[in-house]
């Protein structure tokens, strides 16, 4: 990193990042790659399918401490296509949900002894069932079902913007935070914005 980007270091003693980054812990969706930043650019918060619970002190202590104390402008929640932790909560099975084993073939055998291995069909092992809870019940209550593994990682961003402006406005205060919406496809690196954008 000193090699490539010199003129970073050393990293100033205080962070002034315009940008919140809430997204899915996957590996492949490395959000400093994906908007092409240095450290100190972008806040970040990641967790399994790029959830926003009301009941999570980490998520809503990492939204108040960027808005409040950082003075971010636009929070992003960003999910992505073939997720793990949104196919899993499909209420039933589609084509492009096998593309969420992450490459991992499937072997029944090692499924039967450790059910971590390939997680693929509704109840997941615990803690994770307690966790995608909130984004299961959202997959049973849309109307058509959702017809595909990425149809329904747009619903759980639009529910999660919806989300962070409820943690916003119960905080009050005085603040302009844009709240966007975006899907990263991990297949071609493109990010589309999904058109759910709010300002708080």
């Amino acid at each position: 990193m000193r090699e490539n980007h010199p003129e970073i270091f050393p990293i100033p003693p205080e962070q002034r990042p315009r940008v919140f980054w809430i997204g899915c812990a996957d590996s492949r969706v490395p959000e400093s790659v994906i908007l092409n930043q240095l450290p100190g650019q972008i806040f970040t918060h990641r967790n399994i399918a790029n959830q926003v619970q009301l009941t999570d002190a980490s998520i809503v202590s990492a939204i108040h401490f960027a808005v409040r104390t950082l003075g971010v402008q636009h929070i992003i929640v960003a999910g992505h296509t073939a997720c793990g932790g949104v196919g899993v909560c499909m209420p039933r099975d589609t084509p492009d949900k096998a593309e969420c084993r992450d490459g991992q073939p499937f072997d029944a055998e090692k499924v039967r002894n450790d059910p971590w291995v390939t997680i693929q069909h509704w109840p997941p092992p615990s803690p994770l069932n307690t966790w995608l809870q909130p984004l299961r019940d959202l997959a049973e209550t849309m109307d058509p079902p959702p017809a595909s593994v990425n149809e329904l990682a747009e619903a759980n961003v639009r529910q999660q913007v919806l989300l962070v402006r409820e943690v916003l406005k119960a905080g009050g205060g005085s603040f302009k935070v844009e709240v966007h919406g975006w899907i990263y496809d991990v297949k071609n690196g493109h990010v589309e914005d999904i058109g759910c954008s709010v300002v708080v």
